[in-house]
């Protein structure tokens, strides 16, 4: 942990309540700043997009906009919450209601259609007026968007309802490693040689965080790099888009936690914490690091850390640490996607504190 941020959350930890979040808005410029230049530095036209879903706080989106980030759309909630902002927005919802809808064409959304419903629906409200749309097409096995063999007869169904195919969305998955983006952008490749002229390619998100970077030796220049190999000879003639969420975010945020007992049950040492898999859901699927900040224990054991609430799999983590009754363990990187799944089970949610320096 950087000596700026420690002295920070010692700083809250000694005039707030545990636990807590931190928000930390420079690091989420800076984020956004190292992903625009990457891109930047490998492709003439290109736009990045937040996953708002990753983390809507306000703070964050607001220094997200002010960076010129666009924003990636899935509810009726994110649309309201961007609903001030100028800036480039896509709304992709699979699911979309008509409110959605709706509101996604008063904003003036980039809309990606999912399936035929969808488009019928849109058709509808439009009343015959013609829209520049996109296409989602799925790459593997999943429910989301049309099939490879699908997207031409679609195309010109939609065309006949005056939705004109300007865009095409393809998403890769969840923090791909540089093989599994690579074998992506290939079948993307594929696709891509037999399909009909487009403005925008939309290549969706699976950029791993910070840490799982830092983890494989690599960063996001070397996806950068993969996009540009593999696809190269379509680039010119398109805008490129990438919809990014925890790359953002992820390390932007900490939790401060609190022991509130520590105990020992058959030689195995246990610091039972003021919140556990309430606020750190496996779902967020980062490899989360504790960082003990205060440490009163006679000696250091290897403690699991186990959460509140009476489940048995509340259990999420070890430390090597000299941990008592009243110590403090932050997690560092919980930007992604800790705060909106979280559980209000039992005990609020931990409120977010602000730290602008």
């Amino acid at each position: 942990m950087i000596p700026a941020r420690q002295q920070a959350l010692k700083a809250l930890v000694s005039k707030n309540e545990r636990p807590f979040f931190v928000l930390f808005p420079q690091m989420v410029k800076d984020n956004a700043r190292h992903f625009m230049d990457a891109a930047k530095k490998r492709f003439k036209k290109s736009h990045i997009y937040y996953s708002v879903k990753t983390n809507p706080h306000a703070r964050v989106l607001e220094v997200l906009d002010s960076s010129g980030i666009g924003m990636e759309l899935v509810s009726l909630r994110e649309l309201r919450a961007v609903k001030s902002f100028s800036g480039k927005k896509i709304f992709n919802a699979p699911a979309a209601t008509e409110a959605e809808l709706r509101e996604a064409l008063a904003q003036k959304c980039l809309i990606i259609i999912d399936n035929l419903s969808q488009a019928q629906l849109l058709h509808s409200i439009l009343k015959g007026k013609p829209l520049d749309v996109g296409i989602r097409v799925r790459m593997d096995a999943h429910r989301f968007g049309f099939a490879p063999q699908e997207i031409k007869a679609a195309i010109r169904e939609m065309e006949s309802w005056g939705l004109r195919m300007v865009a095409l969305h393809a998403h890769p998955g969840t923090n791909q490693t540089l093989q599994d983006y690579h074998n992506f952008l290939n079948r993307v490749h594929g696709l891509l040689v037999d399909f009909p002229p487009i403005r925008i390619l939309d290549l969706g998100g699976g950029f791993p965080g910070n840490e799982n970077l830092r983890m494989r030796k690599t960063g996001i220049p070397a996806y950068m790099e993969l996009v540009h190999e593999t696809l190269g000879e379509f680039l010119p003639q398109v805008e490129l888009v990438f919809e990014v969420g925890r790359s953002l975010v992820e390390d932007a945020m900490c939790l401060v936690l609190e022991v509130q007992h520590a105990k020992v049950v058959d030689n195995a040492h246990y610091a039972l914490m003021d919140s556990g898999i309430n606020v750190l859901s496996k779902l967020s699927m980062s490899p989360l690091r504790f960082i003990p900040l205060q440490e009163s224990g006679e000696k250091k054991h290897n403690f699991f850390l186990c959460g509140p609430s009476m489940f048995g799999s509340d259990e999420f983590a070890r430390i090597f640490a000299k941990l008592a009754r009243g110590d403090i363990v932050v997690v560092e990187n919980v930007g992604a996607y800790c705060t909106e799944l979280a559980w209000n089970l039992s005990r609020d949610v931990p409120s977010v504190l602000v730290v602008e320096k």
